[in-house]
């Protein structure tokens, strides 16, 4: 693959991590297949947001977060790789949920990525943290 070509792939995937933190979910559908799938972390039994997404629910995503939150998400990317047709992101995330607690976590994104659309992404973080801070937003009736 040409040096050109993974820098293509790489600042698709970050320009995607900035629109999806200012929660634009038809910015972040444009640059997403037809047939995007996002599979998130976690048990989908015991996180409504965990396990394979597709665009719908990617957008239902995008848009609850923008209602838990207070302001859009603050994510500085720590590192960033990319090989072949997969990007690799490091990066957290820090924020305010509504209630005024604090919202921080860890994250590592794999990004697939064909004809200059992202095909698959995988997100990975702490499920425990996500988690305790839902179920605190829930009884503060916060949660997204």
């Amino acid at each position: 693959m040409s040096p050109s070509l993974l820098e293509a792939n790489k600042n698709l995937a970050m320009r995607f991590l900035e629109l999806a933190a200012r929660y634009e979910a038809d910015a972040c559908l444009a640059l997403m297949s037809g047939d995007v799938t996002w599979w998130v972390a976690g048990d989908p039994a015991r996180l409504k947001d965990s396990g394979i997404l597709d665009r719908p629910k990617i957008a239902r995503l995008l848009k609850g977060m923008a209602r838990a939150l207070r302001e859009p998400l603050s994510l500085m990317i720590v590192g960033v790789t990319a090989e072949g047709h997969r990007v690799a992101i490091e990066a957290t995330g820090t924020g305010v949920w509504r209630s005024g607690a604090p919202f921080f976590n860890s994250y590592h994104f794999l990004f697939e990525v064909r004809n200059g659309k992202v095909t698959t992404l995988r997100e990975y973080m702490d499920t425990l943290r996500v988690f305790d801070m839902t179920q605190r937003q829930a009884s503060a009736g916060d949660a997204r």
